[in-house]
């Protein structure tokens, strides 16, 4: 990559407030285009550039790859250049993209490699395929991380692939996670609540009958840990 490319994609990066922002969603950006920016990050970010001193502290983000065309195949590359340069994601915009449940681990990781000092307090994924399978896993594997034990994950996941996301919902909160779903999209946390989902009983699919396909069927959730365990 030349000098003047990592400049150009560098230009999507601001710092305001002391937050870093990086938005890159548009309809063009695919997954060879995320990769091209994180070579860029590698090639010529600095933290001196933004009037930061190089002491090692970690620099709050919040990350915007919307209404784009990602697949995900670039995203554990993309989350590994953002904790390598010790990036702390605050709110993280992926909806509107083509993600399916393949992202999920490489969320998760992101989630549970963040400073101990920050959270991710926002992940949109709506308008988008990820199958109710892997919402399960992922809203499971928030609560496991232990991440949100006294605080709210925001998580948009309507308008996926989830068929029956009510009985879902049952499910997960039969076996004692921390989950509810909300109609009122300017609440933000509830107390006693590690993942609220908005509108999540919106989806693409019919609510009626499974989509075809094991993947999309909803399987028994593993219990949730008690506050004791490890």
């Amino acid at each position: 990559m030349t000098d003047e490319a990592a400049r150009t994609w560098l230009k999507k990066i601001r710092f305001s407030r002391g937050v870093f922002e990086i938005n890159l969603g548009a309809p063009q950006l695919d997954d060879v285009q995320l990769a091209s920016f994180c070579g860029a990050l590698e090639k010529a970010f600095t933290r001196e550039e933004f009037g930061l001193s190089s002491d090692g502290s970690w620099m709050p983000v919040n990350v915007d790859i919307s209404n784009s065309r990602l697949c995900g195949s670039t995203l554990p590359k993309f989350f590994k250049c953002l904790l390598e340069m010790q990036m702390a994601v605050l709110i993280l915009k992926m909806h509107k993209n083509e993600l399916g449940d393949a992202v999920v681990p490489a969320i998760l990781d992101l989630v549970q490699r963040q400073p101990a000092t920050s959270n991710v307090s926002e992940i949109h994924l709506s308008h988008n395929i990820i199958s109710g399978s892997g919402a399960q896993r992922l809203i499971e594997g928030l609560c496991k991380s232990r991440r949100y034990e006294g605080s709210t994950l925001f998580l948009r996941l309507e308008q996926n692939r989830v068929w029956a996301p009510d009985k879902l919902l049952e499910v997960l909160l039969q076996a004692g996670y921390p989950v509810a779903a909300t109609e009122n999209v300017s609440q933000r946390a509830k107390p006693g609540v590690a993942v609220l989902l908005p509108f999540f009983c919106s989806q693409k699919e019919s609510s009626t009958a499974p989509v075809a396909g094991a993947q999309n069927l909803l399987f028994a959730a593993s219990p949730a840990p008690s506050p004791g365990d490890t």
